[in-house]
């Protein structure tokens, strides 16, 4: 069974062989059936090795559930479904609350205590901006024109792909590029970008 989460992307990754038809030109797409009839359909890259990744945004607008996932692999215009399993859509957060009531009455003291603001970075903050700093610096010593980028799925997967290779970035700072260039995309700052 596959998870997918609503609270953080997932990078879902296969290998994928075709006889008979080019990998140059073949496509996938990753299908999640959803109760009520609902599909979610999102496309991946295939290189020339045959190496497939679909990314899944966090799926924040859907409640937990379980359906069907599937890969359809379209070769050379022929369209094949290549491989179905159950999945899961689950947060990877969770909170719960209980709520005690008291016996007896309680007492509170008043006490006057200073308050402190600790104003440093966590080593993970850190990371993350070291991250988005890099990647902003290998889109402008590459000439790479952003807007273009995001408004095209292929261009977008393909950046992050070549990105992957040349920097060797990790599932997980793709992860956080991508998050970050949802934030520029949606708040229209895509000129800052470029300066920054």
């Amino acid at each position: 069974m596959q998870k997918f989460f609503t609270d953080k992307p997932k990078l879902f990754e296969c290998n994928i062989s075709v006889d008979g038809a080019n990998l140059n030109e073949t496509k996938a797409r990753l299908v999640l059936e959803l109760p009520n009839n609902r599909n979610l359909l999102f496309h991946g890259n295939v290189d020339a090795n045959g190496k497939c990744e679909v990314l899944i945004p966090a799926l924040k607008e859907l409640n937990e559930c379980e359906g069907d996932v599937l890969l359809e692999v379209i070769a050379e215009s022929t369209y094949f479904e290549s491989w179905k399993d159950k999945f899961k859509l689950e947060a990877t957060k969770k909170v719960h609350v209980e709520v005690f009531t008291p016996e007896k009455e309680v007492i509170v003291e008043n006490k006057t205590t200073p308050q402190v603001e600790v104003i440093t970075e966590s080593v993970e903050e850190t990371n993350k901006n070291k991250i988005w700093g890099g990647f902003k610096q290998y889109i402008n010593e590459n000439r790479i024109n952003i807007n273009r980028v995001i408004k095209n799925e292929t261009a977008f997967y393909n950046l992050l792909h070549d990105y992957k290779k040349n920097k060797k970035a990790t599932k997980d700072d793709i992860i956080i590029i991508v998050e970050e260039l949802k934030k520029v995309a949606k708040s229209n700052q895509i000129k800052d970008l470029l300066k920054s």
